[in-house]
Parts: structure tokens; sequence; C-alpha cells
């Protein structure tokens, strides 16, 4: 798997936590003050930064961390 592809897979399962939280992208833009182009981008794996990430992540519940391995 490429990098391109493992940040595909991100964005999708971001999509798919979103949805399981039955958080529509409306109020996904509400809880991150995030556009839906963004939102968009984001869940496609697309031109997203690590700002919007984080933001997307702490509106769902998860904790944004890197480490070293």
């Amino acid at each position: 798997m490429t990098d391109n592809d493992k940040i595909i897979k991100l964005g999708i399962d971001l999509k798919i936590e979103r949805k399981k939280q039955r958080i529509t992208k409306a109020e996904m833009g509400q809880l991150t003050l995030l556009s839906q182009p963004t939102l968009d981008s984001l869940e496609a794996g697309k031109n997203s930064t690590l700002k919007t990430l984080q933001k997307y992540l702490t509106a769902i519940g998860f904790e944004f961390l890197i480490r070293r391995y």
C-alpha cells in the first residue's frame, strides 16, 4: 500500500466513523467550523492540513497523536 493509498483509506475510515456516529456532514461542519468542500476533501483523502484533521478527529471523539516508531 502506497502512502497515497493510506491517506485515501484514512479519509474513507473517517467518513465511516462519522456515519457510524450518525453525524451528518452539515453537523460536522458546525462542530468543526470547516466548510463542506474541506470536509469532502478530507474524507476523500485529498488536500487536507493537519489542523483540519485534528479538528475532525476531535469532533468524533478521537485524539490526534503523532509518535515516532
